[in-house]
């Protein structure tokens, strides 16, 4: 496979797992509203949107320490990496 059809394959998959996370989240949404109390509900939905805040704020700290790591291990700099660490 080319490099074109496996860029058009994973955009697919991406739109496909979205789309079935957005269809659990409305089922769980609702069995929420149907079985359980109010409370219940509002205590889901804050601890949703703090796991949300926390996967969002370490989105860019992998990124930025395999960006600064590139360097030293293509130039073989063990010292560096260790650093980091």
């Amino acid at each position: 496979m080319n490099r074109k059809s496996l860029s058009i394959r994973n955009a697919a998959y991406g739109f496909l797992s979205q789309g079935i996370i957005i269809i659990g989240q409305f089922t769980l949404q609702t069995i929420f509203i149907k079985n359980l109390s109010i409370s219940y509900l509002g205590a889901n939905g804050l601890f949703t949107n703090l796991i949300s805040f926390l996967s969002f704020a370490e989105l860019g700290i992998g990124s930025a320490i395999t960006f600064s790591l590139y360097k030293p291990l293509a130039l073989s700099d063990y010292q560096q990496v260790n650093s980091a660490f």
